[in-house]
Formats: C-alpha cells, structure tokens, sequence
C-alpha cells in the first residue's frame, strides 16, 4: 500500500536529480518553475524517472504578490506538456489580501470564483480528470457538497479534489476541519473521491485521515535548520543547538542505534552532522529526509476510522 507524497520547493538541481533517480512524486508551481517542470516532464518522456508530477496554479504565491495569473494561458501551458502530467490543481481564489483580515464577503465570494475557474478550465484542458477543484478550509461545506454531488455529461463525478486548510492555524484546529472534510465526503454520492492534502506535511494526520496524495515541503526546512526526519521523530543532528531538546544528544535511541538507522538509508551519519561543511552537511540531510519520506510513502499505513474507507478500494 503506497501512498503520493509530492515533494514540494527546493529546485537545486543535484537535490532534483536526486529525486528524479529516487522516482519520488514532485509538485511544481507554474507561476515560478516551468523549468523544472518541462525537465521533469522530459525525463519522464525518456525514462529517467518513475516520479510523478503535480503542476501546481501559483495561485498562493499570486495572491502574496498581488498578481493575477491568465487562467488561458495556463490552460495553454498545461495542455502542451501533454501526458506527462499526473495532475494539476485548477486556477484557484485565495479570499482577501494579503495582510488584510478576511471578511466574510470575501470567504463567500471565493469559492464561487473558483468554481466557475474550474468549470471553465475543465472545458478547455486536453485532461479534464487530472484537474483538480480545491476545497480550502473556512469555506462554506456547501462548496464541498457541491464538488462531490457534481457530474459531467457522462454521469460521472470529480475523481481528485484538492482539501487545502489554513497555514495560519493550529494543528488542532486543521484536524478538527479535517474530521469534518471527511464526514462530508463519506456521507456524499462520491465517497470514493480521492484527496490531496495542500501543504500539510504532518504524517500523523495523513496516517489519520484517508488522503490520496499530499505536498509538503518540511524536508527542506528541517534539514536547514540542522535536523533529519526518522521513525523516532524529528532529531537535531546540528552541533550548532546542541541545547534542543530535540538535539542528538537527547535522542530516544543511542548513537549508535542512530549510526546503524542512518545507514539503513544509505547514509552516514557524520555527512549530515552541522560541522565545518555547512552546506555539504545541509544538502545530505536533505537529500536523507527525501529518502526517509519515500520510504514512509512507500509504506503507508492508514490507522483512522475504518468508516472512512469502508466504500474504497485503495486501502
């Protein structure tokens, strides 16, 4: 059992050629990558890499900068890289502006707006099932409702939807929207949908509820800041900290037990450590939190309610 973890940010190419050898799932956005998006549809049309490819709308990132993305011109964009693309998220509206509280007019108004984005793109794109419509949290559940009960001329549903919660707000407060999500869709016409989970890196709710897919770009913040990502949680290995609580020194396991699961990977132990080498040290932490995510993809286990799955075959 597997699951899509697509990994997001860092386009360094020794990092990127690393993933592609790996065969990880990689999300581009097309505001600011189409670079690293044709090289990854090319390698794909070569045989270069197995990994997956989400080509994301920048909507995020337009919203932060106050530009508008030409809906037709990214249709255009999508359509001429052909089938090389696994999905991609449809022209979205982030409600408000930037640094500007939130009205409720503006939480109405969005999902109207990006659902008439994803009814127009959807006549106009050469792959109209690899579109995906986005749900964000603190919008109306009616628009939720609305996505699951429509059907196309054929009769048949929205296969992938994209479920997006709010980065400005607790874990607590995502999981308890992510209860909720789910209870929609189970109780829908389409409870077999598959979902992709915007920017949310935590395996414990992906392990929670029963996503299809997700994006995160965790990987790159921890190794930055000094640390790996392993099956006894996220451990400093950065002699720079070494009065975290999370530091190495505090580790569950010993040295050694950490020497040897480092090693499991490929890895040694001492490359990733913060010394004289920063960015030598920074790279290989980067490149062992790919390979211990993949290999947590790779073996996923959903542990939520099995009323959540009861109708679906992935699991």
């Amino acid at each position: 059992m597997g699951f899509d973890l697509y990994f997001a940010g860092a386009v360094l190419e020794e990092v990127i050629d690393y993933q592609k050898e790996l065969g990880v799932c990689k999300l581009f956005s097309q505001l600011t990558e189409r670079k690293y998006i044709n090289s990854w549809a090319d390698a794909i049309r070569e045989g270069k890499t197995s990994g997956k490819l989400f080509v994301d709308s920048g909507a995020f990132t337009a919203h932060n900068k106050e530009i508008t993305i030409d809906v037709d011109e990214y249709i255009d964009y999508v359509n001429s890289l052909g089938d090389y693309v696994t999905l991609f998220a449809q022209l979205d509206k982030i409600p408000g502006k930037r640094n500007v509280p939130r009205t409720v007019k503006d939480v109405t108004e969005a999902p109207k707006i990006s659902w008439d984005n994803y009814l127009y793109m959807r006549e106009r794109v050469n792959h109209p099932h690899k579109l995906v419509p986005i749900f964000h949290q603190d919008e109306p559940f009616e628009w939720l409702q609305n996505m699951l009960e429509w059907r196309d001329e054929k009769g048949e549903p929205i296969p992938y939807i994209g479920i997006s919660s709010s980065k400005d707000k607790g874990a607590k407060y995502r999981e308890e929207w992510y209860w909720k999500v789910f209870s929609v869709i189970q109780r829908s016409s389409n409870p077999n949908v598959k979902t992709h989970a915007f920017g949310t890196s935590s395996t414990k709710h992906l392990e929670l509820f029963p996503f299809t897919s997700a994006d995160a770009t965790s990987w790159i913040q921890t190794a930055v800041y000094g640390s790996i990502e392993t099956d006894f949680g996220t451990i400093m290995v950065s002699g720079v900290q070494e009065n975290s609580k999370e530091h190495i020194k505090h580790c569950p396991i010993s040295f050694k037990a950490l020497k040897e699961y480092v090693e499991s990977f490929g890895f040694e132990l001492n490359n990733l450590i913060y010394d004289t080498d920063v960015s030598t040290a920074r790279l290989e932490r980067k490149k062992f939190n790919i390979a211990y995510l993949k290999r947590w993809a790779d073996n996923y286990e959903y542990k939520g309610p099995k009323s959540f799955i009861n109708n679906r075959g992935l699991f």
